[in-house]
C-alpha cells in the first residue's frame, strides 16, 4: 500500500504539486510529533522548472549556472527526496522539431540542479523532445552523470517507463535513503 501512495505522489508532481510532504511511521496527527519524529522523512516536490529562454540569458549574462537555485539552494537540500519536472532539454545537440516555443538548456545548468539537491527530475511533459533524440540521451546523461534520476522519457518504452525506487533505513533512526533502479 505505501509503494501505491508513493507513486500516487510522484505522479501529482508532475502535474505541478508544489510544497512539502511530511510522513512518518506513526499513527499520530499531531504535526509536531510528525515534524520531530526522528523516522519521518521529508518529499519536496516543485513544479516546472524552466532553465532556457529568458532563465538561460540571465545564467549566461551573470555566468553563473546556478544562479536560479541560490535562494531556494538551502530550502531543496533539506529534503530527503526533491523532486521536479524539468522543462525541456539539456544539451548542445539536436534539432529543433518545428514549435516556436522549443526548450533546450546549456549543459552547464547542470551545476545548478545539483546545488538544489534534486534527486529525480520528470522528463515526462511536452518539451522533452523539443530537439529530438540526441538533446532526451543527453538530457538523462547529464542528469545521470550528477546523481539525479530522470524518469518518464527514455530511447525505448522500458527506459521510458523505469521506476525509481528510493529506500529509507529504518536502523538509523534516521531517513538515510540510498537509490535502486
Amino acid at each position: 500500500m505505501r509503494y501505491w501512495i508513493f507513486i500516487f505522489l510522484l505522479s501529482l508532481a508532475s502535474f505541478g504539486l508544489s510544497g512539502v510532504l511530511y510522513f512518518a511511521k506513526t499513527n499520530t496527527n499531531d504535526a509536531n510529533d510528525i515534524a520531530n519524529n526522528t523516522n519521518a522523512f521529508t518529499l519536496l516536490f516543485v513544479g516546472d522548472i524552466m532553465l532556457s529562454r529568458s532563465v538561460g540569458a540571465v545564467m549566461r549574462k551573470e555566468n553563473d549556472f546556478a544562479h536560479p537555485f541560490r535562494l531556494v539552494a538551502d530550502t531543496l537540500r533539506k529534503a530527503d527526496i526533491a523532486f521536479g519536472n524539468l522543462e525541456g532539454p539539456i544539451s548542445v545537440r539536436g534539432e529543433k522539431q518545428g514549435s516556436i516555443y522549443s526548450f533546450r538548456a546549456d549543459p552547464r545548468v547542470a551545476e545548478g540542479l545539483t546545488l538544489a539537491g534534486f534527486d529525480v527530475l520528470s522528463l515526462a511533459n511536452n518539451h522533452s523532445m523539443d530537439w529530438g533524440r540526441d538533446a532526451l540521451q543527453d538530457t538523462r546523461t547529464t542528469l545521470e552523470d550528477n546523481d539525479i534520476k530522470p524518469v518518464g522519457a527514455g530511447m525505448d518504452e522500458r527506459q521510458a517507463n523505469e521506476p525509481v525506487f528510493f529506500c529509507a533505513s529504518e536502523t538509523t533512526g534516521s531517513p538515510n535513503l540510498s537509490r535502486t533502479s
